[in-house]
């Protein structure tokens, strides 16, 4: 966040980051993982998760939120 404030538009270094796939992390030290890209898959994906006898990881997407610059 303030990082960018001080960065040139064109020349943003170390502020922003990929998305890690938590489902394959998950799946690398032996539990469940769950990704979920909508909102109506929410409900069902928890609901197994908390139905399942074996550890799950839940990876929601959301939206990014754009940077905005506090004035000041």
């Amino acid at each position: 966040g303030n990082v960018m404030d001080f960065q040139a538009p064109d020349r943003r270094i170390m502020t922003q980051y990929p998305r890690p796939d938590f489902v394959s992390i998950a799946k690398g030290i032996g539990v469940d993982g769950i990704r979920v890209e909508k909102p109506t898959d929410l409900e069902g994906s928890l609901r197994k998760a908390l139905e399942s006898d074996r550890p799950t990881v839940l990876d929601i997407i959301v939206q990014d939120v754009p940077h905005f610059r506090l004035s000041g």
